[in-house]
């Protein structure tokens, strides 16, 4: 948030503003969902007018328009709804008050506490979701934004209320002001984000090991990042030394292993895992319907048995894949094609029956005829694998 003084107050008082998406982004996500719609439409209207080979291939285009009209509206309507319901956090001498609306459950709660009730006040990085919207930086130099958590003491509970910043110099205004407030500042190394819930970051600064009072002067990022360097080379030298507490070394490996899961997760060719087999099963399909062609069961020359068979695999695909991804439709769309041109020159060669080489050569044919309704299986099985995967992470977590 974006911070400015109160004009209208003689006292210091700063007031945070809701971000605003940026206009350029605005323009890029309103052409996408234009673009996305008729990406969407064109080739439906196209094979109902006029059905050629050219209109059945521009079928392929309907994922890629929908994905696209459906993120760019949704993230529209998303930040329409936030600049229609604008959050803010005001600091004065005396208090904080704020009003924040949850996006979620689309619930407001508005709050004010005396500078009394602050307990201590942390400063640290928090993650924000398409950050991308708000900076015109590139992402992938802003790791994290500055934030500011405020916890105090309110009815007889220990509460958390935490402001972010786009720009360094709107926290160094607030924590200038909270430096004359006589309240602890504390760096915290752990990064918090909006997921979290009250309690959870409670929890997380409190218990912070690496967390370090500090005095404000001038420049309080570069600070920080001083900080930060220390606690990594302390942290480094335990490990090394072999003297970290047992519960340190447990969270340092729990963290090492949600790393690799991740890295694991967001790689498409990673998470395949059990779907590999497909390709295998692919070899034993391809050579029982060549058995069949041979014995007359089944057309060599028909396009819809084989069609049949490559769809029903992608489905097995995507629901032995250990991850659901998007690029995986490709991956069994190209792995298939290759895999099957393979099999049929193998099976070809131990059995020279030209029916069964017409039954092969329509198989991987087929995988060509039906790239363009790949996404089918894909869109229908994703929902089952999302909600299996939510079950799983709310397991651990019990």
């Amino acid at each position: 948030m974006s911070t400015y003084d109160n004009p209208h107050n003689n006292k210091q008082e700063l007031i945070t503003e809701p971000w605003a998406i940026r206009s350029s982004v605005r323009i890029k996500l309103s052409t996408r969902r234009i673009i996305g719609f008729v990406m969407t439409v064109v080739p439906l209207v196209l094979i109902v007018v006029d059905f050629s080979i050219l209109s059945w291939f521009l079928l392929g285009l309907i994922p890629i328009g929908s994905v696209m009209f459906y993120r760019s509206r949704r993230t529209l309507n998303k930040e329409n709804w936030r600049a229609s319901h604008p959050s803010y956090t005001s600091l004065n001498q005396h208090e904080v008050s704020y009003s924040q609306w949850d996006s979620r459950t689309q619930d407001i709660e508005e709050n004010r506490f005396n500078k009394s009730r602050i307990e201590r006040v942390y400063y640290g990085r928090h993650d924000v979701k398409d950050i991308h919207l708000y900076l015109e930086k590139d992402s992938e130099e802003v790791f994290a934004l500055p934030v500011i958590h405020f916890i105090y003491d309110q009815n007889m509970k220990r509460r958390a209320h935490s402001v972010s910043f786009l720009y360094e110099k709107d926290a160094e205004r607030w924590m200038e002001l909270l430096s004359s407030m006589e309240v602890p500042l504390i760096f915290t190394s752990e990064i918090t984000t909006d997921t979290m819930s009250e309690a959870e970051m409670l929890d997380k600064l409190l218990n912070d090991r690496g967390q370090q009072k500090f005095v404000f002067h001038r420049g309080v990022d570069d600070s920080f990042y001083n900080y930060l360097e220390s606690v990594n080379d302390e942290f480094n030298q335990a490990y090394e030394n072999g003297t970290l507490a047992p519960e340190e070394e447990e969270e340092f490996l729990r963290r090492v292993r949600e790393h690799k899961e991740k890295e694991r997760n967001s790689s498409a060719l990673l998470s395949v895992g059990p779907g590999w087999f497909i390709f295998v099963l692919q070899w034993g399909a391809a050579y029982y319907m060549g058995l069949k062609a041979m014995q007359g069961e089944i057309d060599a020359e028909h396009w819809l048995t084989p069609s049949i068979v490559v769809m029903g695999l992608s489905m097995l695909f995507y629901l032995l894949v250990r991850r659901l991804l998007w690029p995986q439709i490709l991956i069994y769309m190209i792995g298939s094609f290759i895999n099957l041109m393979i099999a049929s020159s193998v099976l070809e060669g131990l059995n020279s029956s030209e029916v069964a080489a017409e039954m092969y050569a329509s198989l991987y044919s087929s995988v060509i005829l039906c790239s363009v309704l790949l996404w089918i299986p894909y869109v229908l099985i994703y929902p089952f694998k999302l909600g299996k995967r939510e079950r799983g992470i709310r397991y651990e977590r019990d």
